[in-house]
């Protein structure tokens, strides 16, 4: 089929996709609310945040990394692509080096770090650390998802996307209904759902791209250097967006209190889901 065709599909996809997220999200921060109260909520977009700090990091390396290994690909430079694949999985092992103590001080140490009022510390401090274990499990997981990207075949992740966010509406229902209610159950059922779905993005990165996998002999700083010097613009495009709409809830709970941070963060569901719905209108448009 051409490739008009496979670009419509992920466009339809991720469409389904988002309209699944928000329609979860919309009854589901109302049950979070209810169940917890409006801090929780709020603590619960607060850590996503912290996530979106961290990626500051990554996003340079792993923004381009797709982009590059598709060129050299579809070059028919087989031997390239694989330099660049092998590049960006040990710059994404390196930068969960350097995040993984920061993260583990920061979850550890939370309470020096933000505002915690009406909810259980060590609660928050789980979730945190939930989330911050998410956003590694997610690098690794970007890798196998580059196969996608290179193949046109973006419609994987997105159905993939969907179905872990139907199982997470499902999960969270089950265990705030079943269980003594706790605020990590939000990051906690995420990150095991993550990690669930890693044999899937492996299966569709040996079915997809079978000749392109990781090799430390393909290792190349030049490589590293080529994608960093690309990708870094994102970065600080990524920057602008946080000082618009990703510092509003720590400076909510620093300076107001973790009730309004809450009331902040249900305010931000309709405004967020737009934004992803733009984002991945502009992904699925990528690679045609």
């Amino acid at each position: 089929m051409s490739n008009k065709f496979y670009t419509i599909l992920n466009l339809i996809t991720g469409i389904f996709t988002v309209i699944v997220q928000f329609a979860t999200s919309f009854f589901l921060s109302p049950f979070i609310v209810k169940a917890l109260g409006a801090e929780a909520n709020g603590y619960t977009q607060l850590a996503a945040n912290f996530v979106m700090y961290a990626s500051l990091l990554t996003t340079a390396f792993n923004s381009m990394a797709s982009r590059f290994v598709s060129v050299a690909y579809h070059q028919g430079n087989i031997d390239k692509a694989r330099g660049y694949y092998s590049s960006v999985y040990v710059a994404n092992i390196g930068l969960i080096a350097l995040l993984l103590p920061i993260s583990v001080i920061v979850s550890l140490r939370l309470e020096h770090v933000i505002v915690i009022d009406n909810v259980d510390v060590l609660d928050v401090k789980l979730l945190f650390g939930c989330i911050f274990a998410n956003f590694f499990v997610g690098l690794i997981s970007s890798l196998y998802s580059i196969s996608m990207y290179v193949k046109n075949a973006i419609y994987y992740s997105n159905i993939l996307n969907c179905i872990r966010t139907i199982c997470n509406a499902v999960l969270l229902f089950a265990v705030f209904s079943l269980l003594p209610v706790k605020i990590f159950y939000v990051s906690f059922v995420a990150l095991m759902l993550s990690i669930f779905l890693i044999p899937a993005y492996v299966y569709y990165q040996n079915r997809l791209l079978p000749d392109i996998h990781f090799d430390k002999k393909d290792f190349s700083w030049r490589a590293v250097k080529d994608m960093l010097s690309s990708g870094v613009w994102n970065s600080v495009n990524q920057c602008g967006h946080l000082l618009q709409t990703g510092f509003d809830l720590l400076l909510a709970n620093l300076f107001v209190s973790p009730f309004a941070m809450g009331l902040v963060a249900v305010s931000k569901t309709i405004p967020s889901a737009i934004i992803q719905l733009a984002t991945t209108i502009n992904n699925n448009f990528s690679k045609s």
